[in-house]
């Protein structure tokens, strides 16, 4: 019945706009439904800016784990979430791996959720969801409030940011490509969308350890000639971690910091940073660029292919920093 009810739940979060008043009786909790209302109302203005819109967005469920104590229940789930981008010159699939806990509660034969956590945007959510402590001390772990509040904060900053951003684009220094060397941004970009989704299993993988996005990068970098050294290498630390990836490239004049230069092209190294560590933390490559502003890219951990930048950035990421290899 849990599974049931899980599947039946996701296919209304296909279209969650048209389906709002659906997924009321489903979640039974007006937290969470705000907190998805707000959700939608962010990006509604993020694809009216940028000029696209999404169509044929599905969830396909990989896994599904059940854990039960006494009346909760927590549920994990790995699902592929994708959707065709679509504006008035391109059309392109994208794809995301996503993980979920859901909190749920059964009150007079209704599922109630008490509580509902997207790993990709708030990680330190569900790594509390997923404690053994949850079963004992349920109302310490849950924070909905903080997650609204963020939200909240979010949308009431989005035109500013958007102001600001298309300032530094209509500003931007010329572009310059400071390629000639030995990088062959083609085939890391075909590289990085082929296993994006799909890890290459003659690489070992960091996603259950620390996270494996700048290991996929460096993979990515490596498809594209850039040759291995002594310093970098198979999991050494300028190929496994973000801030040090960056030295490495900058440094040994490998790569050259882009970031005022838009347009940035296929293949250049996208690095974001999280107001909430305070440090770059994630790295990506970007695959293909769609003009005003807008990328596409793929990264692992959390898994994404030929996904739209601007569902991303300024969403979870405060800002970013894109490097181009030679």
């Amino acid at each position: 019945m849990v599974k049931l009810y899980i599947y039946k739940l996701f296919y209304l979060l296909q279209n969650p706009s048209s389906n709002l008043k659906k997924l009321s009786s489903h979640i039974m909790n007006d937290n969470i439904l705000k907190e998805i209302s707000l959700q939608n109302k962010y990006k509604d203005k993020i694809r009216k800016t940028f000029g696209y819109n999404i169509q044929n967005e599905k969830y396909k469920i990989e896994n599904i784990a059940i854990e039960k104590e006494k009346s909760i229940f927590r549920v994990k789930i790995s699902t592929i979430h994708s959707f065709n981008y679509i504006n008035s010159k391109v059309k392109t699939k994208s794809s995301e791996r996503l993980y979920f806990i859901l909190i749920l509660k059964k009150v007079n034969r209704l599922w109630t959720i008490l509580d509902m956590c997207n790993k990709d945007m708030f990680p330190s959510t569900y790594d509390k969801l997923s404690k053994r402590y949850l079963f004992h001390n349920i109302k310490e772990c849950l924070d909905l409030d903080y997650r609204l509040n963020f939200l909240e904060r979010q949308l009431s900053s989005l035109n500013s940011f958007l102001i600001d951003y298309k300032r530094i684009i209509m500003t931007s220094n010329a572009p310059i490509l400071f390629r000639g060397g030995i990088y062959n941004a083609k085939l890391a970009s075909e590289y990085a969308q082929k296993h994006a989704l799909n890890y290459n299993t003659k690489y070992k993988s960091f996603d259950n350890s620390g996270g494996d996005c700048t290991n996929f990068v460096s993979q990515c970098l490596h498809a594209g000639h850039i040759p291995i050294t002594n310093s970098w290498r198979p999991y050494s630390t300028s190929w496994i971690r973000v801030i040090e990836l960056y030295n490495y490239l900058i440094k040994n004049d490998i790569g050259v910091d882009i970031t005022s230069k838009h347009p940035y092209k296929e293949g250049d190294i996208i690095q974001f940073y999280a107001n909430n560590k305070g440090y770059f933390s994630h790295s990506g490559v970007i695959t293909k660029a769609l003009g005003y502003g807008e990328y596409l890219y793929c990264c692992h951990s959390y898994d994404k292919l030929n996904f739209p930048l601007s569902e991303i950035f300024p969403f979870i990421y405060d800002k970013i920093r894109v490097i181009q290899p030679k």
